[in-house]
């Protein structure tokens, strides 16, 4: 009877290996598309954990689409503190870059502006065994 369903319907096996380049559906910003990334490992029948652009996913297996071109993951690149300070002709004095905390205008807080509102404790029902 499965096998008819899954011929019927043209159902497939879906399996990824360790590392293995996959195409993951990105349902962000309403618009649905393909982000490329690499499964993790299999956290269970059907679903996996995903590495997409540094992050973990956990998806379905219908969410994910094999894929033959390599995936690079941006690395983060660490630039010491001189090679910005000289780019950017900045003080190398960490006290200068500090803001004098005297220097701000203390804030004002205002009252709130909603009705203070009393709320009455939720009465749960109960049930009387017997």
């Amino acid at each position: 009877m499965e096998q008819q369903f899954n011929r019927h319907h043209d159902a497939t096996n879906r399996t990824f290996s360790l590392r293995q380049p996959a195409l993951a559906k990105d349902y962000r910003d309403g618009v649905q598309k393909l982000t490329a990334g690499r499964t993790l490992r299999r956290t269970g029948r059907v679903t996996y954990n995903v590495e997409v652009q540094s992050s973990i996913w956990v998806l379905h297996a219908n969410q994910l689409r094999p894929s033959f071109q390599p995936v690079t993951v941006p690395s983060s690149r660490v630039i010491p503190l001189d090679i910005l300070l000289d780019t950017f002709d900045l003080p190398q004095d960490v006290l200068a870059a500090v803001p004098n905390p005297q220097a701000h205008r203390p804030s004002i807080c205002t009252s709130r502006r909603w009705a203070g509102r009393s709320r009455r404790q939720a009465v749960h029902m109960q049930v009387s065994p017997g």
